[in-house]
């Protein structure tokens, strides 16, 4: 994974994207391994506390400080946009969208875990057992992009939000 993720930033340059957010105080950036800890933490639902517990060499008060001020909204979005253009820019992408007048999609919704106060968290006994969960579910294009993603309760049925996929997808796709 940590491979991966070097190889893609020396393609894309994506980590220049998080950037301190106070500006009247500029720090000298941290090793580039914090970033990288707190990208699979979020990435794989790990935690920043429980990557510095599994990880070797990474200091909690640094992780959760890179994470803490280095990671907004808008900076992930940034990263996103860096890679998916490089992603765009590829040639084998254009062999994946072969039919102009048609976009092939994929839909998967997964259950997520929530273990502190949510809006949206509902209890599911099949899912979560005695706790709380949402239900993400996310809409990718044929070539591997994703298009749309939305967030809500595990307990409400998963078919509206197919039909509010294919009402969106009409509206921004075609």
């Amino acid at each position: 994974m940590l491979n991966v993720l070097r190889l893609v930033n020396r393609e894309t340059g994506f980590m220049d994207a998080f950037r301190y957010k106070d500006m009247g105080y500029v720090s000298k950036k941290p090793d580039e391994r914090f970033f990288y800890t707190a990208i699979i933490g979020y990435g794989e639902n790990i935690g920043i506390r429980k990557m510095c517990m599994i990880s070797k060499n990474i200091m909690q008060n640094t992780l959760e400080t890179v994470a803490s001020h280095y990671f907004s909204p808008d900076s992930s979005m940034e990263a996103n946009d860096l890679i998916l253009s490089k992603s765009n820019g590829l040639p084998i992408t254009n062999i994946f969208r072969n039919l102009s007048e048609f976009i092939h999609t994929g839909s998967d919704g997964q259950k997520f875990d929530v273990s502190i106060p949510s809006l949206r968290a509902s209890s599911s006994y099949k899912y979560f057992g005695n706790g709380r969960g949402i239900t993400i579910y996310s809409h990718l294009d044929e070539s591997g992009q994703l298009y749309f993603s939305t967030v809500f309760s595990a307990a409400e049925r998963e078919s509206a939000c197919l039909k509010m996929k294919f009402k969106i997808g009409a509206k921004t796709l075609f």
